[in-house]
């Protein structure tokens, strides 16, 4: 949704006019706008992620400026608008959490229908084309345009702006397009997120409702975006035979306490041993944490619940579909021995053993996207 240009700020970031912190003070609200259901209590970015897990739920985040009954700063009054908006804020209000996240889901996909069809071509006279003439070929699909990055710099090739994939340096003001990208080393690219653009949505790969995870294993989330949401926050919660019970877990990274983990579409996760049992059913929530495009709308998308099973014996460890562009997980062969220095000789082959239990294997070690989950 576009904003008009009266509603952003010097540096780009959208602000809400006649809204202010009601903790910092600061006025008006830039960026994104924090609301209390049912109350006159707006948060900045900023206080809102002061709270306790437990008092983020009683508010809402809104990325776009509401409307002012009446002129007033240089805004320009829409009272019907205005009292729209209110009533939308009442309803969601009113609602039970659940209720609420599925309604601003549904809301999400409600939009002013298509422009009507151009109106057909008169039908060709009799005569035009003799009976035996060849039937022409089908035209080609239109392929889609690909987003232009409005304002939007590659720092290598200053090309401006940016078409098509944009990638964005992890927690730096960075930005290269896909030439510039692909030339980069396997693990300079580890260091980018990928910001399509276009209508910001999440699409989650993996757990799906085939899923079957056993407790202690690794597992690996997976999901596609579009927009530009650089950093998404995941969470999970159980679903019990008689209520939907949610009290949110949070799962964070190595290395990071800000919350955020990069949108690089995947995110290895240890399955918990403590507090699950064989045969819950779990579900994901991943939502955008941090986007680039100020005049985007906040996104989510939840899985379908699958189950959490019992490790079987002597299993630590259920990888996922290896990324398609991870680095490869075998180490390269050692150099060939100098001819100066005489081979070790071959090992003798290992005896077959008799059966029995396959020993657990040590854990792997914590990578990028591995951590602990914090409890919500």
């Amino acid at each position: 949704m576009q904003v008009d240009g009266s509603l952003m700020s010097t540096d780009g970031a959208v602000q809400h006019p006649m809204v202010g912190c009601d903790t910092s003070e600061e006025s008006p609200i830039r960026g994104i706008r924090y609301k209390k259901l049912g109350e006159n209590y707006d948060l900045c970015a900023a206080e809102f992620n002061k709270l306790a897990p437990a008092e983020r739920g009683h508010f809402v985040a809104i990325s776009v400026p509401q409307a002012s009954s009446m002129d007033l700063e240089g805004v320009v009054g829409n009272p019907e608008l205005k009292t729209a908006q209110d009533d939308f804020l009442n309803i969601i209000a009113s609602l039970s959490s659940h209720n609420r996240a599925q309604f601003l889901a549904w809301t999400g996909g409600v939009d002013e229908p298509p422009p009507p069809p151009p109106p057909a071509l008169p039908a060709a006279s009799a005569n035009a084309a003799s009976p035996t003439a060849p039937t022409p070929p089908n035209a080609p699909a239109a392929k889609a345009e690909p987003n232009v990055h409005e304002g939007v710099t590659c720092d290598v090739s200053k090309v401006s702006p940016i078409v098509g994939n944009r990638w964005k340096k992890l927690d730096e003001n960075y930005d290269l397009c896909e030439a510039e990208y692909q030339k980069l080393s396997a693990e300079e690219k580890s260091t980018f997120v990928c910001l399509p653009g276009g209508k910001p949505s999440i699409k989650i790969r993996t757990p799906n409702e085939t899923s079957k995870w056993p407790m202690g294993s690794i597992q690996q989330i997976e999901w596609e975006t579009t927009g530009t949401i650089s950093a998404v926050k995941i969470q999970y919660a159980e679903k019990s035979w008689t209520s939907w019970l949610y009290e949110w877990s949070e799962l964070a990274i190595a290395g990071r306490n800000d919350g955020k983990i990069p949108n690089t579409g995947k995110c290895r996760w240890r399955v918990p041993t403590d507090g699950l049992k064989a045969g819950t059913k779990l579900y994901f929530r991943i939502s955008s944490e941090q986007q680039e495009d100020p005049n985007e709308r906040s996104v989510y998308a939840e899985t379908p619940l699958f189950e959490i099973v019992a490790a079987e014996k002597g299993q630590t460890e259920t990888p996922g579909p290896a990324p398609a562009t991870s680095a490869p997980s075998n180490p390269p062969p050692p150099p060939p021995a100098s001819s100066s220095t005489p081979a070790p000789p071959p090992s003798a082959p290992a005896p077959v053993p008799a059966p029995a239990p396959v020993p657990a294997p040590a854990p792997a070690p914590a990578a990028s996207g591995l951590g602990p989950h914090a409890s919500r």
